[in-house]
Order: C-alpha cells, then sequence, then structure tokens
C-alpha cells in the first residue's frame, strides 16, 4: 500500500513540475509550440516502451478510429486550450477549472443521453458559473479588464476531455 502511495504522490509532483514548465515555455514561445513538442516527447516515450517491452496489442478499425479521434480531440485541440489557460490564468487556476469536469460530464450526459439532472446537479452548475465569474473579477481588479480568454481556455479543454473520455469508452 506504501508503494502506491508514494507512486501517486510522484505523479502529482511530476504533474506539478510538467505544468510549471508547460506555463513558462506557453508564456515565452506559444501554446501551439509547446502542445507539440509535448506530443513528441510522448511519441519518443511511446516507441521506447514498445521497444522495451514489445508489447503491441492491435484493435480492429472501428476500435481503434474511436481511440484515434479520442487522442485527436483530447491530445491535439484540447491540450492546446490547456497551455492556452495556463499561460493566461497560471496552472493553478487552470487546474481548479478541471475539478469541474464531472458537471460538464453531468451536463453533456443530460444534454446527449438524457440521463436525470437533480436539483443538487443544477446548483453545483450554478456555483461552478460564478466561480467563473470570480476569475474574471479578479482579473478585472488587478488589470481593468475582463478575463474572459483564459477561463474559457479552460472550459474548452475541459469539454474537449469529456468528449475524449466517451470516445475512449465506446472504442473499448
Amino acid at each position: 500500500m506504501r508503494d502506491v502511495i508514494f507512486l501517486a504522490l510522484g505523479a502529482n509532483l511530476c504533474f506539478a513540475i510538467a505544468s510549471q514548465i508547460f506555463t513558462y515555455f506557453s508564456r515565452v514561445i506559444s501554446a501551439t509550440w509547446m502542445n507539440c513538442f509535448k506530443a513528441l516527447i510522448a511519441l519518443f516515450a511511446f516507441g521506447a516502451y514498445l521497444s522495451v517491452t514489445q508489447s503491441w496489442v492491435g484493435a480492429d478499425l472501428y476500435s481503434g478510429s474511436l481511440l484515434f479521434l479520442s487522442g485527436f480531440l483530447g491530445l491535439a485541440i484540447g491540450d492546446v486550450f490547456l497551455l492556452k489557460a495556463f499561460s493566461k490564468l497560471g496552472p493553478g487556476r487552470t487546474l481548479i477549472l478541471f475539478g469541474f469536469q464531472p458537471l460538464i460530464l453531468g451536463f453533456f450526459g443530460s444534454l446527449l443521453f438524457s440521463q436525470a439532472m437533480d436539483m443538487q446537479k443544477l446548483n453545483a452548475i450554478f456555483f461552478f458559473i460564478l466561480c467563473l465569474g470570480t476569475f474574471s473579477l479578479e482579473s478585472f481588479k488587478k488589470k481593468g479588464e475582463l478575463a474572459v480568454y483564459g477561463p474559457c481556455d479552460g472550459l474548452f479543454w475541459n469539454v474537449s476531455r469529456c468528449w475524449r473520455n466517451y470516445f475512449n469508452k465506446v472504442g473499448l
């Protein structure tokens, strides 16, 4: 059990350090460049893993297509919004927006699959919108203008992650 806790802490530490690095280079160069660089590193790591373990498992055309679409939505498109939100809001506030992903999933579940939406979920969505407004108001007090693009980038990233999760579940 201790090993699992240390692995989880190590993963969170790596993600926190990577978020700081992604934020720095997204501000200095661009979010699109950082996303391409990150994808290139992931491709090399994936190739190294496959060459060491030699454990490739094929998929049929339908499942493979959905998994490719999932990766394209979440990693190619969604992470550009994530990195833009990192550069505009900072990693801390952006990752607070990530905590609202279950609410967005609930909304799309209600919209697309006719799942029930009770009053507690509606209250949570209301407070989610209130939280986004608080971020914009905070920026207005600092800079004299409403910060709309940063929270919207974080929101678009969440939506793309929800679609990616959907296609992952359908494809598997």
